[in-house]
């Protein structure tokens, strides 16, 4: 089939996952529409795509299903539905027949999706795919603070359980670090009251250089149909932040357990596995599991590996290219973040030059493209809006 005769896309999310998504379909001549609760979200402003406004999907996921389902009916046709962000993850697996009368679709099944929306059942689930995970014990069980102190020891590091649903909650934090059993009291004490769960996890030694990320796209079978590696060497915040600075890497012994522990879950779609290498025992243990793609997925896009593309043919049972190896070497980096974490490296002018010289040899990035100007341009009027408030 021609690219032209091919179906529109709606890609849920406006994060940077949806901008690379976007862009690698849009470029294809695939009509494509992003769908977010957040019009100044970088792909809300992508020339490759139309946009429309949905109820958010967290606050109110009825309201923001029937939004999906008016677009589908308005469409006409069955459109590729690509959902970027975990709340519409479950709102597309929780209604699948519905969205299935307007919409291809490729997620896992409904329950392998809810046992991987929780840390809990998605370590247990991980570990019992192949997979080791640190010790860790959950808010679930009574005297947490008990538990942890005996179990998991200091330091140690707090984490809720649902990322996508405390990504909402004001002050949150992506992990806090705890030293002492008074501290964690203190902190449990602070958290309890919110209503969410949470795990308290042993302290994998080691840098930002010490994770690693497996990136891929999994069809009918649990068949890899494209995937890659790839090495963080940078986050912001530094440790337990988002990557800002990352390397395609091919480390083969992580993508064949990767593939091995999600065709032993039954996967199937885009996935994200993150991984950190303990130097304690020289082993690798699972972080997470996103059921979804990641903020660098560009970053395939520019190793050879078109992700959203491969993903794309996949689900309409299109037959896919042939896909040479990953290219490797291939700096990715989100300027924004970026910047912030050099910054904070070092907090003098040394590190800034330093910070440019790195951006020289970046080849591929989460906002900035010439081709598509508006969302880094959107973003820097941000930055530069947040600079003058603090020097205010």
């Amino acid at each position: 089939m021609k690219t032209n005769q091919l179906p529109p896309a709606l890609i849920l999310g406006g994060t940077t996952t949806a901008l690379g998504f976007a862009r690698s379909l849009g470029w294809k001549g695939i009509p494509v529409t992003v769908m977010a609760a957040f019009p100044e979200h970088p792909a809300m402003r992508s020339r490759t795509a139309r946009k429309v406004l949905s109820a958010d999907p967290l606050d109110d996921p009825e309201r923001c299903l029937e939004d999906i389902l008016k677009w589908g009916r308005r469409e006409g046709k069955k459109s590729v539905l690509i959902p970027t962000l975990e709340e519409f993850v479950k709102i597309v697996s929780d209604h699948r027949r519905e969205l299935a009368e307007h919409f291809y679709f490729r997620l896992p099944s409904s329950g392998l999706v809810e046992s991987l929306l929780d840390k809990e059942t998605q370590y247990s689930l991980m570990e019992k795919s192949g997979l080791s995970a640190p010790i860790s014990v959950f808010s679930s069980g009574p005297d947490f603070v008990y538990r942890a102190t005996d179990i998991v020891g200091f330091p140690c590091v707090i984490k809720p359980c649902s990322s996508h649903v405390w990504r909402q909650v004001p002050g949150r934090f992506k992990a806090l670090e705890i030293v002492s059993t008074d501290e964690l009291a203190r902190a449990w004490k602070e958290l309890q009251p919110l209503g969410h769960k949470f795990l308290a996890q042993e302290k994998i030694p080691g840098g930002d250089e010490y994770l690693y990320s497996y990136l891929g796209y999994l069809g009918k079978g649990s068949i890899p149909i494209a995937d890659l590696t790839a090495r963080k060497l940078r986050q912001q915040p530094a440790v337990y932040g988002s990557g800002s600075l990352i390397k395609s890497v091919e480390q083969e012994d992580i993508l064949q357990m990767s593939r091995d522990a999600l065709k032993k879950a039954g996967y199937l779609g885009h996935v994200d596995v993150e991984y950190k290498w303990d130097i304690r025992n020289e082993s690798w243990k699972i972080i997470e599991t996103n059921i979804r793609s990641t903020s660098f997925v560009q970053l395939a896009v520019s190793s050879s590996i078109d992700l959203p593309w491969v993903g794309y043919l996949e689900t309409l049972d299109q037959d896919q290219p042939l896909l040479p190896r990953q290219r490797n070497d291939v700096l990715f980096m989100h300027i924004g973040w970026d910047l912030q974490a050099a910054l904070s490296e070092k907090k003098n002018a040394l590190s800034f030059v330093a910070w440019l010289r790195m951006l020289a040899k970046v080849r591929s990035f989460a906002i900035l493209n010439w081709r598509d100007p508006l969302p880094f341009l959107a973003e820097a009027f941000s930055y530069l809006k947040k600079l003058v408030r603090r020097l205010r």
